[in-house]
């Protein structure tokens, strides 16, 4: 028996997702094959949070790669500190706030952050 996991699922799902031919052409040879397979209720419930939550298939803005290039450029970004500046870029793009334990992220200007670790936040 083959179980699937909540990413099959979401791939096979999202019509953008890198992987949504791959995964659908698989499940449908699964499902037309005499293989059981099942699928947890976890990764349902998984795949329901996740298809239905309003921000999940949003695309980074149209600033993205322009506010990432900047943000390598002023923190003089290299090695993990360039995968950082990716994240940091859409949150910049979409006005939102990014939760880290990571103080890196302070040496991207304008990205509002904070730790759960302390109270501490930035500021713009």
């Amino acid at each position: 028996m083959t179980l699937l996991d909540v990413n099959i699922l979401v791939n096979a799902f999202h019509r953008d997702s890198a992987d949504h031919a791959t995964c659908t052409e698989w499940l449908s040879l699964l499902i037309a094959s005499a293989e059981a397979f099942g699928v947890p209720d976890l990764a349902l419930s998984g795949l329901i949070g996740i298809a239905t939550h309003p921000n999940v298939f949003q695309t980074p803005g149209v600033r993205h790669w322009e506010i990432f290039e900047s943000l390598c450029i002023a923190a003089g970004a290299r090695g993990n500190l360039v995968t950082d500046a990716w994240f940091a870029a859409p949150a910049i793009d979409s006005g939102s706030e990014w939760a880290t334990m990571d103080r890196d992220f302070s040496r991207f200007p304008g990205l509002r952050w904070r730790s759960p670790a302390n109270t501490t936040t930035s500021a713009d």
